[in-house]
């Protein structure tokens, strides 16, 4: 857009009477001003977007903050807890469900022992 600038201004500074391209310097810096316009917009909404993704990050960050004190609530709760139905649709392993973790490592088929 630089070079349109250049061209508009050496237009107006030295052939502002002259006609080009059946188009006046005037009429030209009309139809430049237009895309300037339409530039500047696209700026604004793409700022305007950066905002708003922040914002939506800055609201998730603190839904997640909030879900996941929900679910310690769910967990540590008298009447559901961490075995409950409810705790499990919320995406979570029930406490009876989960295996002890634990497992032994073997060599060519044979259990090491200490």
């Amino acid at each position: 857009m630089d070079k349109l600038d250049t061209i508009n201004d050496a237009w107006q500074d030295l052939a502002a009477n002259e006609t080009f391209a059946e188009t006046t310097a005037v009429e030209f810096d009309t139809d430049i001003q237009k895309s300037f316009a339409v530039r500047k917009e696209i700026l604004d909404l793409e700022n305007k977007l950066k905002e708003k993704l922040m914002e939506r990050d800055a609201i998730d960050e603190a839904n997640w903050q909030l879900s996941q004190l929900v679910v310690l609530s769910v967990a540590g709760s008298k009447k559901y807890g961490k075995n409950s139905a409810l705790y499990q649709r919320m995406g979570y392993v029930a406490t009876s469900e989960r295996r002890s973790g634990l497992t032994r490592k073997r060599l060519l088929g044979v259990a090491l022992s200490k």
